[in-house]
């Protein structure tokens, strides 16, 4: 291997290894806010009441498969008119 293949070589291992070194640096940084984001809606939770949607007709996980054209929520997506799902509740009990 010549010399100059080999600083080469060494310039682009290096550069690999900066680039990996920043996307950890960006991983940590992601994990991290997702963390703060986990925290502050636990907080949330634990100072306010919460009220869950809940539809009459539950969703499937087929329902939810938006990569299918004919599951409900694709159709619901399509169909403005589907989109009024009956609630098994619409009053926060307080």
């Amino acid at each position: 291997m010549t010399a100059s293949l080999q600083v080469q070589t060494s310039l682009e291992m290096k550069k690999r290894i900066q680039i990996s070194k920043t996307l950890q640096i960006q991983q940590k940084i992601h994990q991290q806010e997702m963390e703060k984001h986990w925290l502050y809606i636990i907080q949330l939770q634990e100072i306010q009441d919460m009220f869950e949607i809940e539809p009459v007709e539950p969703y499937t996980d087929d329902n939810l498969d938006f990569t299918d054209d004919d599951s409900r929520v694709s159709r619901e997506h399509d169909d403005e008119s589907l989109r009024d799902v009956e609630l098994v509740s619409t009053t926060v009990d307080n």
